[in-house]
Protein backbone atom coordinates (compact mmCIF):
# COMPACT_ATOMS: atom_id res chain seq x y z
CA UNK A 1 0.00 0.00 0.00
CA UNK A 2 1.55 3.32 -1.24
CA UNK A 3 1.76 6.27 1.29
CA UNK A 4 -0.66 8.31 -0.12
CA UNK A 5 -3.31 5.70 0.04
CA UNK A 6 -2.79 5.01 4.01
CA UNK A 7 -3.02 8.73 4.19
CA UNK A 8 -6.45 9.44 2.11
CA UNK A 9 -7.89 5.99 3.45
CA UNK A 10 -7.69 4.79 -0.56
CA UNK A 11 -8.18 1.28 0.27
CA UNK A 12 -10.29 -1.57 0.19
CA UNK A 13 -10.33 -1.76 4.06
CA UNK A 14 -11.35 1.83 4.69
CA UNK A 15 -13.96 1.73 1.67
CA UNK A 16 -15.21 -1.40 3.67
CA UNK A 17 -15.23 0.82 7.13
CA UNK A 18 -17.31 3.65 5.63
CA UNK A 19 -19.61 1.67 3.67
CA UNK A 20 -20.24 -0.26 7.46
CA UNK A 21 -20.80 2.87 8.61
CA UNK A 22 -23.07 4.69 6.22
CA UNK A 23 -24.83 1.23 7.06
CA UNK A 24 -25.73 2.60 10.76
CA UNK A 25 -26.72 5.92 9.81
CA UNK A 26 -30.08 7.26 9.48
CA UNK A 27 -31.42 7.41 6.16
CA UNK A 28 -31.54 11.09 6.19
CA UNK A 29 -28.00 10.97 6.71
CA UNK A 30 -27.69 9.01 4.10
CA UNK A 31 -29.27 11.41 1.44
CA UNK A 32 -27.59 14.68 2.92
CA UNK A 33 -24.32 12.25 2.34
CA UNK A 34 -25.25 11.41 -1.25
CA UNK A 35 -26.30 14.78 -2.33
CA UNK A 36 -23.12 16.48 -0.44
CA UNK A 37 -21.10 13.49 -2.11
CA UNK A 38 -22.46 15.10 -5.73
CA UNK A 39 -22.65 18.56 -4.99
CA UNK A 40 -18.97 17.77 -4.30
CA UNK A 41 -18.31 16.16 -7.70
CA UNK A 42 -20.19 19.34 -9.51
CA UNK A 43 -17.87 21.85 -7.59
CA UNK A 44 -14.63 19.74 -8.56
CA UNK A 45 -16.07 19.40 -11.99
CA UNK A 46 -16.74 23.16 -12.41
CA UNK A 47 -12.98 23.74 -11.02
CA UNK A 48 -11.79 21.92 -13.43
CA UNK A 49 -13.81 23.78 -16.57
CA UNK A 50 -12.36 27.20 -15.34
CA UNK A 51 -9.01 25.89 -14.93
CA UNK A 52 -8.84 24.40 -18.61
CA UNK A 53 -11.01 27.29 -19.80
CA UNK A 54 -8.18 29.98 -17.96
CA UNK A 55 -5.38 27.81 -19.65
CA UNK A 56 -7.06 28.61 -22.87
CA UNK A 57 -7.68 32.09 -21.98
CA UNK A 58 -4.24 32.24 -21.47
CA UNK A 59 -3.15 30.87 -24.69
CA UNK A 60 -5.44 32.91 -26.54
CA UNK A 61 -4.35 36.15 -25.10
CA UNK A 62 -0.94 35.14 -26.17
CA UNK A 63 -1.59 34.44 -29.42
CA UNK A 64 -3.51 37.76 -29.74
CA UNK A 65 -0.41 39.12 -28.75
CA UNK A 66 1.38 37.37 -32.19
CA UNK A 67 -1.10 38.75 -33.78
CA UNK A 68 -1.55 43.05 -32.73
CA UNK A 69 2.29 42.92 -32.75
CA UNK A 70 1.84 41.77 -36.73
CA UNK A 71 -0.35 43.98 -37.40
CA UNK A 72 1.49 46.74 -35.81
CA UNK A 73 4.51 46.02 -37.92
CA UNK A 74 2.31 46.13 -40.93
CA UNK A 75 0.97 49.28 -40.27
CA UNK A 76 4.39 50.41 -39.53
CA UNK A 77 5.12 48.99 -43.19
CA UNK A 78 2.23 50.13 -44.97
CA UNK A 79 3.66 54.03 -43.44
CA UNK A 80 6.85 53.91 -45.14
CA UNK A 81 5.31 52.84 -48.19
CA UNK A 82 2.62 55.82 -48.30
CA UNK A 83 5.52 58.06 -47.38
CA UNK A 84 8.07 56.61 -50.39
CA UNK A 85 5.19 57.09 -52.22
CA UNK A 86 4.07 60.41 -51.64
CA UNK A 87 8.02 61.97 -52.25
CA UNK A 88 8.09 59.64 -55.84
CA UNK A 89 4.59 61.32 -56.89
CA UNK A 90 6.25 64.78 -55.76
CA UNK A 91 9.40 63.73 -57.90
CA UNK A 92 7.00 63.04 -60.98
CA UNK A 93 5.02 66.45 -59.95
CA UNK A 94 8.18 68.21 -60.71
CA UNK A 95 8.99 66.41 -63.86
CA UNK A 96 5.70 66.64 -65.09
CA UNK A 97 5.90 71.07 -64.33
CA UNK A 98 9.08 70.72 -66.06
CA UNK A 99 8.40 69.05 -68.68
CA UNK A 100 4.88 70.85 -69.33
CA UNK A 101 6.03 73.08 -71.53
CA UNK A 102 7.75 70.00 -74.00
CA UNK A 103 4.81 69.91 -76.78
CA UNK A 104 4.58 67.82 -79.95
CA UNK A 105 3.23 69.38 -83.12
CA UNK A 106 -0.42 71.41 -82.51
CA UNK A 107 -0.33 71.24 -78.75
CA UNK A 108 -0.11 74.41 -76.76
CA UNK A 109 2.34 74.79 -73.62
CA UNK A 110 1.10 75.08 -70.27
CA UNK A 111 1.28 78.80 -68.09
CA UNK A 112 3.28 81.59 -69.42
CA UNK A 113 5.88 78.98 -70.75
CA UNK A 114 5.84 80.13 -74.77
CA UNK A 115 8.64 78.24 -75.47
CA UNK A 116 11.42 76.51 -73.56
CA UNK A 117 14.46 79.02 -72.32
CA UNK A 118 16.77 76.44 -73.62
CA UNK A 119 15.03 76.40 -77.07
CA UNK A 120 14.68 79.93 -77.75
CA UNK A 121 17.76 79.96 -79.84
CA UNK A 122 16.21 78.17 -82.04
CA UNK A 123 12.57 79.27 -82.27
CA UNK A 124 10.84 81.95 -84.25
CA UNK A 125 7.11 83.54 -84.04
CA UNK A 126 4.66 83.81 -87.20
CA UNK A 127 1.95 86.44 -87.10
CA UNK A 128 0.57 89.04 -88.92
CA UNK A 129 -3.39 88.04 -88.81
CA UNK A 130 -5.58 90.60 -88.45
CA UNK A 131 -8.10 87.95 -86.59
CA UNK A 132 -7.84 84.79 -84.51
CA UNK A 133 -8.03 81.64 -86.60
CA UNK A 134 -8.81 78.36 -84.80
CA UNK A 135 -5.59 76.05 -84.29
CA UNK A 136 -5.53 73.33 -86.83
CA UNK A 137 -6.09 76.27 -89.33
CA UNK A 138 -3.21 78.12 -88.41
CA UNK A 139 -0.89 74.76 -88.26
CA UNK A 140 -2.31 74.05 -91.79
CA UNK A 141 -0.89 76.78 -93.31
CA UNK A 142 2.12 77.41 -91.45
CA UNK A 143 3.14 73.39 -92.02
CA UNK A 144 2.31 74.25 -95.56
CA UNK A 145 4.40 77.79 -95.55
CA UNK A 146 7.22 75.49 -94.48
CA UNK A 147 6.84 73.09 -96.96
CA UNK A 148 6.74 75.39 -99.78
CA UNK A 149 10.44 76.94 -98.59
CA UNK A 150 11.69 73.40 -98.05
CA UNK A 151 12.53 73.78 -94.63
CA UNK A 152 10.54 70.95 -93.38
CA UNK A 153 13.16 68.57 -92.42
CA UNK A 154 15.04 71.60 -90.23
CA UNK A 155 12.09 71.98 -88.16
CA UNK A 156 11.40 69.99 -84.72
CA UNK A 157 7.70 71.05 -84.16
CA UNK A 158 5.10 74.05 -84.88
CA UNK A 159 2.58 74.71 -82.58
CA UNK A 160 0.53 77.46 -81.16
CA UNK A 161 -0.21 79.07 -77.53
CA UNK A 162 -3.88 79.37 -77.77
CA UNK A 163 -7.13 78.56 -79.09
CA UNK A 164 -8.00 80.60 -81.07
CA UNK A 165 -4.81 82.46 -81.71
CA UNK A 166 -3.21 84.85 -84.08
CA UNK A 167 0.12 83.26 -84.34
CA UNK A 168 2.23 80.01 -84.21
CA UNK A 169 5.65 78.80 -82.91
CA UNK A 170 8.29 77.44 -84.70
CA UNK A 171 10.66 75.57 -83.06
CA UNK A 172 13.86 74.35 -85.62
CA UNK A 173 15.91 71.23 -85.00
CA UNK A 174 19.10 73.82 -84.32
CA UNK A 175 20.18 76.99 -83.64
CA UNK A 176 21.70 76.73 -87.12
CA UNK A 177 18.70 76.02 -89.05
CA UNK A 178 16.87 79.15 -87.84
CA UNK A 179 19.51 81.40 -89.21
CA UNK A 180 19.44 79.02 -92.03
CA UNK A 181 15.15 79.95 -92.60
CA UNK A 182 16.22 83.94 -92.35
CA UNK A 183 18.94 83.29 -95.13
CA UNK A 184 16.34 81.81 -97.32
CA UNK A 185 13.56 84.10 -96.51
CA UNK A 186 15.83 87.56 -96.84
CA UNK A 187 13.97 89.96 -98.84
CA UNK A 188 10.84 87.38 -99.39
CA UNK A 189 7.29 87.54 -98.10
CA UNK A 190 4.98 85.17 -96.97
CA UNK A 191 1.10 85.71 -97.09
CA UNK A 192 -1.71 83.89 -94.77
CA UNK A 193 -4.82 82.14 -96.94
CA UNK A 194 -6.74 85.15 -96.17
CA UNK A 195 -4.34 87.41 -97.64
CA UNK A 196 -3.28 88.94 -94.58
CA UNK A 197 0.72 89.37 -95.00
CA UNK A 198 2.65 86.98 -92.97
CA UNK A 199 5.38 88.51 -91.01
CA UNK A 200 8.63 86.17 -88.57
CA UNK A 201 10.70 87.42 -86.26
CA UNK A 202 12.38 85.34 -82.69
CA UNK A 203 11.10 84.24 -80.02
CA UNK A 204 11.54 87.06 -77.37
CA UNK A 205 11.39 86.22 -73.61
CA UNK A 206 8.25 86.62 -72.32
CA UNK A 207 8.70 90.07 -70.41
CA UNK A 208 9.66 91.17 -73.95
CA UNK A 209 6.41 90.17 -75.27
CA UNK A 210 4.51 92.10 -72.59
CA UNK A 211 6.82 94.88 -72.99
CA UNK A 212 6.15 94.86 -76.98
CA UNK A 213 2.72 94.06 -76.63
CA UNK A 214 1.94 97.21 -75.13
CA UNK A 215 3.61 99.26 -77.10
CA UNK A 216 1.49 97.71 -79.86
CA UNK A 217 -1.75 98.28 -78.28
CA UNK A 218 -1.00 101.77 -77.51
CA UNK A 219 -0.28 102.50 -81.16
CA UNK A 220 -3.40 100.25 -82.24
CA UNK A 221 -6.18 102.62 -79.82
CA UNK A 222 -4.41 105.80 -81.16
CA UNK A 223 -4.95 104.61 -84.28
CA UNK A 224 -8.69 103.84 -83.66
CA UNK A 225 -8.83 107.43 -82.64
CA UNK A 226 -8.10 108.83 -85.70
CA UNK A 227 -4.69 109.17 -86.00
CA UNK A 228 -2.65 108.06 -89.38
CA UNK A 229 -0.19 104.89 -89.04
CA UNK A 230 2.42 106.94 -90.65
CA UNK A 231 1.95 109.53 -87.41
CA UNK A 232 2.56 106.95 -85.25
CA UNK A 233 5.78 105.80 -84.25
CA UNK A 234 7.18 102.86 -82.11
CA UNK A 235 10.61 103.47 -80.52
CA UNK A 236 11.18 99.97 -79.36
CA UNK A 237 14.96 100.23 -77.66
CA UNK A 238 13.21 103.25 -74.94
CA UNK A 239 9.47 101.86 -75.40
CA UNK A 240 8.18 105.03 -76.53
CA UNK A 241 5.22 106.07 -78.63
CA UNK A 242 5.77 109.13 -81.14
CA UNK A 243 2.32 110.98 -82.51
CA UNK A 244 4.17 113.56 -84.98
CA UNK A 245 7.87 112.90 -83.23
CA UNK A 246 6.27 114.16 -79.96
CA UNK A 247 6.43 111.82 -77.37
CA UNK A 248 3.19 110.83 -76.26
CA UNK A 249 2.82 107.48 -74.64
CA UNK A 250 6.34 105.65 -72.91
CA UNK A 251 6.29 101.55 -71.21
CA UNK A 252 8.49 101.43 -68.23
CA UNK A 253 10.79 98.11 -67.36
CA UNK A 254 8.00 97.55 -64.72
CA UNK A 255 5.00 97.66 -67.80
CA UNK A 256 3.42 100.73 -66.36
CA UNK A 257 2.18 102.81 -69.06
CA UNK A 258 3.10 106.81 -68.72
CA UNK A 259 0.79 108.75 -70.92
CA UNK A 260 0.69 112.48 -72.28
CA UNK A 261 -2.36 114.17 -72.95
CA UNK A 262 -3.14 112.41 -76.49
CA UNK A 263 -2.96 108.69 -74.89
CA UNK A 264 -4.30 109.62 -71.68
CA UNK A 265 -7.82 108.50 -72.94
CA UNK A 266 -6.77 105.17 -74.23
CA UNK A 267 -4.70 104.14 -71.36
CA UNK A 268 -7.05 102.30 -68.96
CA UNK A 269 -8.20 100.39 -72.35
CA UNK A 270 -4.94 99.92 -73.41
CA UNK A 271 -4.28 98.05 -69.35
CA UNK A 272 -7.65 96.43 -69.48
CA UNK A 273 -6.45 94.67 -73.37
CA UNK A 274 -3.07 93.73 -71.82
CA UNK A 275 -4.61 92.26 -68.50
CA UNK A 276 -7.30 90.03 -70.63
CA UNK A 277 -4.09 89.05 -73.33
CA UNK A 278 -2.13 87.96 -69.84
CA UNK A 279 -4.94 85.95 -68.69
CA UNK A 280 -5.65 84.50 -71.38
CA UNK A 281 -1.92 82.91 -71.85
CA UNK A 282 -1.42 82.47 -68.25
CA UNK A 283 1.41 84.86 -68.43
CA UNK A 284 2.07 86.66 -64.47
CA UNK A 285 4.69 89.21 -64.92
Amino acid sequence: MSKREAEHGNTPQAKKREEEEDSDMPKWAKGFMATLKKEMGEIKETMQTATDDAKSAKQAALEAKVAIAAVEEEMEHMKKVAVKKEQITEVVREVMRKEVGATMNGSKPAGNNEGQDENRNSQIIIGGLEEEQHEDKILDQVNKFIASIRMESRVEKVCTFSDPSKIAMVQFKSKASKIGFYKKMKGSTGEWDNGDAMWWKNNDTVEKRVFDKTLGLIKHHLHNRGHSLKDIKIIWPKGEIKLKDEVVAKVTGDFQIEAGSEAESIKAEVERNIAAWKEKRGIEV
